[in-house]
């Protein structure tokens, strides 16, 4: 014989637990994947970032007239 139902509860209240239930379930299961691929994602872009421009690349060595001078730097007059 099914269960009856107490007084002031509704099948809906039943379904909605029960499926928020395994979206807790599902979400605590696939956490790790989820940091794994992030980390696998981001992780050499910030590596990159941190470890800055290559040798040699226009970036990494500065004009002869930016030498020792600040881009916000006033022009000496």
């Amino acid at each position: 014989m099914a269960p009856v139902p107490r007084e002031g509860t509704c099948a809906v209240d039943g379904l909605l637990s029960g499926a928020l239930s395994w979206l807790a379930v599902v979400t605590i299961g696939l956490a790790p994947m989820l940091v794994y691929w992030l980390s696998r994602v981001i992780g050499p872009a910030l590596r990159r970032k941190a470890l800055g421009p290559p040798a040699g690349s226009p970036r990494a060595e500065p004009e002869e007239e930016e030498r020792g001078q600040r881009r916000d730097a006033v022009p000496r007059g």
